[in-house]
This record gives structure tokens, C-alpha cells and sequence, in this order.
């Protein structure tokens, strides 16, 4: 498991390590590394990890009901040792499923902690948000993200492209370097990217169409899209770029709460 973490996050996180309050929640932009630092926490004394699957019915992941029914029963044993549980991306969890881990923190085993992670903790119940402690990992620097790209046999070009996509997030990093598909992927989106802020109205249209089927996929290209205009607003500061930066913005948080897909990429184009 590599740790690479902002060097004021270092220290915090192995004081941490050492007194653990019963339930924490990190949160950090993705690609930082929050399992990574959820497992550094947990160490030797991880009891289970809670990760979200995809219904027979759906190909959404979550959490469910069961799933933390269950966590309530492993975590209700009768060891007395310390046991901690991860569950990641928690807020995946269904509003019943949030409902039933505050249960489960109002009734704690007092060995027991529980350190959660989260992209978007806004989609986490108040009242559970309430019950955590929180601590935000922030991205590495610069130095460090060129770093750790120095120890793989990547071409200068791709080198460049990969910082560019995902320079502060060692976890993001990590994998393009290490998944030749996954790389691929990733710069067959930039590049789709670049023409859905940039094409002709037909061809961001196609785009727009193309991803209004998968919530997933749209945000990934929102977010490759807003990358590419942050970028072209640091050399060519252009009112229009901030105006459709925007309505990118705008559409990515509207599909996050659950709006319609297709509605909100094409407001990004109209």
C-alpha cells in the first residue's frame, strides 16, 4: 500500500492513526487516495470493509439497508479488542441504509470505530454528518506528483498529459501510470473532452447524447471538460469560456443530485 500525502496532512494523519475517535469521515476531491488513507488509519485492526455493489436490478453501486444491518451485527460482537470498519464512498448509502449506521452510532460496541469516505459528503444526511468527525485530505503537490511519476518508464508526452489530468492525486496518478487501459481511457476522454467545450454545436450535441445515457460516464466528462476550461482561462481569461464554464459547473452539480442526464448536457451546449 503507497501513502503519498500533503506534508501537512502527514502528521495529522499519524497522530490520528494513534487515537481514533469512534467515527470519522474523510473527504478529499477523487483520485487523493481516501481508501488508501482509510486502510493507513484502520492498520493491523481492520475488522470488514464496506464497499458499494450494484443491484441485480441496477447498475448504480451503493450501499443498501442489508448491507449495514449486517455491519451492525459484525461490529456488535463480543470481542473486546479494537475493531475497525471502513465504509467507502459512504455516501452511496440509501437514505434507509444512513438511517440505519446512525442506529448503529447512537448504540456503539465500545471497541468499535468506524471511518467513513466520501467524494460528496453533501449527499450524506445532516444528522449523520453530525455524529463524524471530519478531516478533508487536500491534493499532494506538484513536486510530489512528479515524484512519483519519475519512478515509472513513461514517455515525456504522456508524462505531461498525465499531469495534467491528475497532478495532486497520488491514487489517480498511481493508476494511470500503473493500468495501460485505464490510461487510454482516460486520454480518449480528455480528448472527447476538448471537443465538447471547443467543437461545433452538431458535434457537442453527438457528445451530449452519446454520454446521456450513463450518469457516470457524463460527470467524468463534465469534470474533464471544466479541467480543460480552468486551464484555457489561466492563459486566455475570455469572458465566453467563463460564461460556459458555468453552465458546466451547473449541469455536474444538477446530474450529481440526481437531475436529469440528458436535460443538463444539453444545457452545456445550447
Amino acid at each position: 500500500m503507497t501513502l503519498l500525502f500533503n506534508p501537512s496532512t502527514k502528521l495529522q494523519l499519524t497522530a490520528l492513526a494513534q487515537d481514533l475517535p469512534q467515527a470519522i469521515l474523510l473527504t478529499g476531491d477523487i483520485g487523493v487516495g481516501l481508501k488508501t488513507t482509510a486502510l493507513f488509519l484502520a492498520g493491523h485492526q481492520l475488522a470488514g470493509l464496506v464497499e458499494p455493489v450494484a443491484a441485480k436490478e441496477s447498475t448504480k453501486a451503493g450501499i443498501s439497508v442489508a448491507r449495514i444491518r449486517e455491519l451492525y451485527d459484525q461490529s456488535h460482537s463480543k470481542s473486546r479488542t479494537r475493531q475497525i470498519f471502513i465504509i467507502d464512498d459512504a455516501d452511496t448509502m440509501s437514505a434507509g441504509a444512513q438511517n440505519a449506521f446512525l442506529k448503529l452510532l447512537e448504540e456503539p460496541n465500545s471497541p468499535v470505530a468506524f471511518i467513513l469516505t466520501s467524494h460528496q459528503p453533501s449527499r450524506l444526511l445532516a444528522t449523520v454528518i453530525s455524529r463524524v468527525e471530519q478531516l478533508s485530505i487536500p491534493p499532494i503537490t506538484r513536486e510530489q506528483s512528479e515524484q512519483l511519476l519519475q519512478k515509472y518508464k513513461l514517455p515525456p508526452t504522456i508524462k505531461a498529459q498525465l499531469l495534467f489530468i491528475a497532478s495532486g492525486h497520488p491514487a489517480d496518478l498511481t493508476r494511470l501510470a500503473n493500468d495501460s487501459n485505464y490510461q487510454a481511457s482516460v486520454l480518449k476522454l480528455m480528448s472527447t473532452a476538448k471537443v465538447f467545450m471547443s467543437g461545433t454545436k452538431l458535434e457537442r450535441s453527438a457528445i451530449a447524447f452519446s454520454y446521456a445515457t450513463d450518469r457516470q460516464r457524463s460527470l467524468e466528462l463534465l469534470r474533464a471538460s471544466i479541467a480543460l476550461m480552468l486551464y484555457t482561462l489561466n492563459n486566455h481569461p475570455l469572458q465566453s469560456t467563463i460564461d460556459q464554464l458555468g453552465h458546466m459547473a451547473a449541469a455536474y452539480d444538477a446530474i450529481t443530485a440526481n437531475g436529469n442526464v440528458r436535460l443538463h448536457l444539453m444545457t452545456t451546449v445550447l
